[in-house]
């Protein structure tokens, strides 16, 4: 921002007074005006904290300059009004702490405010290291250095005047900030992030204190006085640079900082944004709502696990983003995205197929698939077991439960007890009913939808441009209280960074040619057997892959399904056995629970991963009523299914 005077002849030393004049006028304006956005900020779930002495203790570089602790100055001190290197007037002290000190001074020749930080301490090595560094960085996230001037014994650093308050004058002022508004100024910090991490700069010193926001909304990073190049010999410098509670966890052991050390302090300084507390692992954010998976993944105790900035920065865009603008228009329902103009397609096109029967939705010009073909997708792929190594020992298990396809489970071992275990599970889902897809301008394009804990369950979703779902949900399989949600979230970051490499994983072995995965559910079944079995049947819903098939009713709350799915060997327990086109079936009352009946067809054996018997089986199901009650239809949509299977 530039602070232009009127050329009117006048005297040197009036204009410079009524420079200076005008300059501590502006700011005055400029920071109450960048405050207003904030004051409310405890609005929409942010929570202002009680007693914000976890900012006081950061030190006072963080804090407006009367809460800084101040050193004895080596140096001689400096005053309003003072002239330094024959061009910089002192209009206003605006920051100090251990270090040095930072002043709003008016440029005489250029006659613009400018911010000039001086060293306290008689060591100005730090301030040519800035001065070095953020000469290189031109980006509009980062707070421009001007120049680096002698004035003596003294070094002065000229630098971009930004009257902004930094997130910790807001956290201690105003509390904490939405989640949304959070992942805003993060994903401009992370962008800055990604343009030093470029050109082999490391920050290694994000924290609320040097995150600056502007009442536009616009953030910029400063104090590169610790930054380091990747290549500098760190002789001289101190290798545990950083804040207490900001720096990454290999640093703290000794280890060289790296750009997967700002992503974790930059995680750890928008978990303080939202959370009002700084980040101890392994904290569990609380109120970051569907912010809650990125910092999961940019506070990764491996920094190998860590994204990029780059992808940090695609994560909370994305995650501060607006849902899109859905209008209906008569029997058409148009999306339009703004990107250099409209572009416009139909769900459901005028000439054919209804809102209750919808044709499948017309992708846009620049689409991109991030499913893929279904039945080659690994859920396993999107599953690290290591996410989850803070809670317990977990261990992959794909073949676990029913065996379906589109599923991949992680079971932890909370503790020595064997019961004492949580089942963590990802599944490919497709496309809920009457979705558009979306345009995809940079890949994956994923939407993070708010967490669900409900009975005992914690469910997240994630939501692909190509309308398919990445559901992850974590449940206690003995009913214990458990961090169920964190878990979640822990999985939902390691999927997050595969999905950010672009298409989900294929499978690595192909399904066998012989499988019942290679038949489709909806076929094996009519409209006419449908009716037969429940009144007012709908048309059918397609599962992923094809691999389900439900009709549900208009009339009342039945509904029929089949799926197919792995079994272990039958027996008794799973009800009664009997013979349907040749076929081994197995039909059970309140078999899925109360008020449904199961049949169960066998379609082949095969052996599993571990080298177990399992079976293939076709798997119908209707629910709605006594279960004894509905194992009649649902033995005759078992029988009409069996009917057409290959032999």
């Amino acid at each position: 921002m530039e602070f232009l005077v009127q050329a009117a002849p006048q005297p040197a030393e009036k204009r410079n007074r009524g420079l200076v004049k005008s300059v501590l006028q502006t700011r005055a304006k400029v920071r109450l005006e960048s405050m207003a956005p904030f004051r409310n900020s405890t609005v929409d779930g942010s929570v202002r904290p009680a007693s914000p002495s976890w900012l006081r203790r950061l030190g006072g570089r963080f804090l407006p300059d009367r809460h800084a602790h101040h050193h004895p100055s080596i140096i001689p001190a400096v005053f309003e009004g003072q002239v330094l290197a024959g061009r910089y007037e002192l209009v206003e002290r605006i920051g100090a702490g251990g270090m040095g000190e930072v002043w709003c001074a008016t440029d005489k020749e250029l006659r613009r405010a400018v911010a000039v930080k001086r060293a306290t301490t008689g060591d100005t090595d730090q301030l040519r290291r800035e001065a070095r560094i953020g000469a290189g960085m031109q980006h509009p996230n980062v707070v421009t250095v001007f120049d680096v001037i002698p004035d003596g014994n003294d070094r002065l650093l000229v630098m971009e005047y930004f009257p902004a308050p930094n997130l910790a004058e807001i956290l201690n002022n105003e509390g904490t900030l939405p989640p949304r508004r959070a992942a805003e100024i993060g994903a401009q910090i992370a962008s800055a992030l990604a343009a030093m991490h470029a050109k082999g700069i490391v920050h290694r010193d994000i924290t609320p204190g040097n995150v600056l926001v502007a009442g536009n909304g616009t953030a910029k990073l400063t104090d590169l006085g610790i930054a380091i190049w990747r290549d500098l010999t760190l002789t001289g410098i101190d290798r545990v640079g950083g804040t207490r509670g900001f720096v990454a966890p290999e640093v703290t052991k000794g280890r060289v900082a790296t750009s997967a050390s700002d992503i974790f302090a930059l995680g750890a300084t928008l978990f303080a944004t939202v959370e009002g507390t700084p980040y101890q692992p392994p904290g569990t954010p609380r109120r970051a709502g569907r912010l809650a998976p990125v910092l999961s993944a940019m506070l990764e105790q491996d920094p190998a696990k860590r994204p990029t900035a780059e992808q940090a920065r695609r994560m909370l865009h994305r995650t501060s983003g607006r849902p899109r603008r859905i209008t209906a228009l008569g029997a058409a329902v148009t999306v339009a995205v703004a990107m250099l103009g409209a572009t416009v397609w139909q769900l459901w096109p005028a000439s054919s197929g209804s809102p209750e029967h919808p044709v499948q939705a017309l992708a846009p010009p620049n689409f991109r698939s991030v499913m893929g073909d279904p039945r080659t997708a690994d859920p396993c792929a999107l599953t690290d077991p290591g996410t989850l190594a803070r809670f317990g020992q977990p261990q992959l298990d794909s073949d676990y439960d029913n065996g379906y396809l589109n599923q991949c489970d992680v079971l932890v071992r909370l503790s020595e007890d064997k019961k004492d275990e949580a089942d963590v599970r990802i599944a490919l889902e497709p496309p809920e009913p009457n979705t558009p897809a979306a345009p995809s301008s940079e890949p994956p394009p994923v939407r993070f939808e708010p967490q669900d804990l409900n009975q005992g369950e914690c469910r997240r979703t994630i939501r692909l441009s190509d309308t398919f779902r990445v559901v992850i949900t974590a449940k206690h399989n003995d009913d214990r209280p458990a961090d169920l949600c964190a878990m979640t979230d822990a999985l939902t970051a390691g999927a997050t960074r595969v999905l950010e490499r672009g298409e989900v994983p294929r499978r690595a072995h192909p399904i066998d040619a012989a499988s019942v995965f290679r038949l489709s559910t909806c076929a094996l079944l009519d409209g006419s057997e449908t009716a037969a079995a429940i009144d007012g049947a709908t048309p059918p819903e397609q599962g992923f892959g094809d691999w389900k098939c439900r009709w549900g009713s208009k009339t009342d709350g039945r509904s029929a399904s089949i799926s197919f799915g792995r079994s272990r060997p039958l027996y008794s327990r799973d009800g009664d056995q009997i013979r349907l086109r040749g076929r081994e079936t197995w039909v059970q009352a309140d078999g899925h629970g109360a008020g449904t009946c199961v049949a169960q067809i066998v379609y082949r054996s095969i052996t599993d991963l571990k080298d177990r018997s399992e079976l293939e089986v076709v798997i119908v199901e209707v629910r709605g009523g006594a279960g004894e009650q509905l194992c009649q239809p649902a033995t005759r949509l078992a029988d009409a299914a069996a009917a057409r299977l290959p032999r």
